[in-house]
């Protein structure tokens, strides 16, 4: 059972992660066209949210302190 479970992830994570779906209209930095599953997503907005929310943190501990 458990290698009927690995192999549906595997199956799962080959065909439909791995399909490169490009966004019309949209390029990435070097000006190739950008791909759905490797530009943007969660990374990029977890690297975001993660800059601004230690920024907030940073900035309430010094105002606090007054």
């Amino acid at each position: 059972m458990a290698i009927s479970v690995i192999l549906r992830y595997i199956l799962f994570y080959y065909v439909f992660l791995e399909t490169d779906v490009l966004i019309n209209g949209k390029v990435d930095w070097k000006g190739r066209p950008a791909t759905k599953n490797k530009h943007g997503g969660m990374h990029a907005a977890m690297f975001v949210l993660g800059g601004f929310f230690g920024f907030i943190l940073l900035n309430s501990k010094y105002y606090l302190e007054k």
